[in-house]
């Protein structure tokens, strides 16, 4: 029996809101924050989605790590990332995070040379990856052996955003997901399978999207179950607007119990955030962290 427990969290995005316009503010100060809520929830495994190139201040040097921008990363204490298992499917970088996306995403020719080269030198999740850090959406994975052996393939989930890209969101899902890292999890792990993050879309606030439709099809998988099970509780926090939903998901095809929504930050840690830059208006991360304890 393995157990133990797993966190998903979209850190990449905190917003300060004035005059109705929304402010990207994802910094150092923002990761060392948020890594005290990881130490406080203490996971063996997280799934961490937009961190960009804050991985250490986000999980410090508790955790080993792959994957910048769509991160999978697990304590020692509980296992390791098998060498050459992480696996992405970005295709755009960026060198720094304020540098432009490579290759432009309207020059085909150079989109083209770039999966060549990626069939070549895969992206391998490391610092030291000479693409730098993955600006597109993405399904990460990559496969967790515990300290007793027993492998897990690990799935980190984020998505095309937006209600009008129901049909490339959908893709995403069914090819990365549901047949590549499904497969792979039979093929390496027999089946045993975690998967959390950002499906930028709620499947019964929108049953007839194509979207739904995949997700039903991966929750019908045997014995796939929902973390969250009849738990509906949001996790994002759009303003009101927007509306709010629940597009953060634990899924997997191990046994989930204290399933739990939380935020990332305390109200005295947005403060500290809004001193830092002189903010005087709302601030906000627009996902919550969702964790379980898991049991294969």
């Amino acid at each position: 029996m393995v157990t133990g427990i797993f966190l998903s969290a979209n850190v990449g995005n905190t917003h300060p809101l004035k005059g109705g316009y929304l402010f990207g503010l994802a910094d150092p100060a923002q990761g060392r924050l948020i890594h005290q809520k990881i130490l406080e929830i203490d996971p063996d495994i997280c799934v961490i989605q937009e961190l960009w190139n804050f991985m250490a201040e986000v999980l410090g040097d508790q955790y080993e790590a792959l994957g910048y921008n769509h991160c999978i990363a697990v304590n020692p204490a509980f296992g390791h990332i098998v060498p050459g298992s992480f696996r992405s499917h970005a295709i755009s970088f960026k060198q720094s995070p304020k540098g432009p996306v490579l290759p432009p995403r309207n020059d085909p020719g150079a989109i083209e040379e770039q999966l060549r080269r990626l069939q070549r030198q895969p992206y391998d999740g490391t610092p030291e990856s000479p693409y730098g850090i993955p600006a597109d959406f993405d399904v990460t994975s990559a496969i967790i052996e515990t300290t007793g052996g027993t492998r897990i393939l690990v799935a980190c989930v984020h998505v095309m955003s937006a209600p009008w890209n129901d049909a490339t969101r959908a893709k995403e899902l069914r090819e990365w997901l549901l047949e590549d890292c499904l497969t792979r999890a039979q093929q390496e792990c027999e089946g045993r399978v975690l998967i959390g993050g950002d499906f930028n879309d709620d499947e019964l606030r929108r049953p007839k999207a194509q979207t739904a439709e995949v997700t039903r099809q991966l929750l019908a998988v045997p014995g796939m179950h929902d973390a969250a099970i009849n738990d509906r509780e949001i996790t994002t926090n759009y303003p009101r607007i927007l509306g709010n939903y629940r597009y953060d998901h634990l899924l997997g095809t191990a046994e989930f119990s204290d399933y739990k929504v939380q935020q990332s930050l305390t109200d005295s840690d947005f403060q500290q955030l809004k001193n830092e830059h002189r903010l005087t208006w709302w601030l906000y991360i627009d996902h919550r962290n969702v964790s379980a304890r898991f049991e294969f």
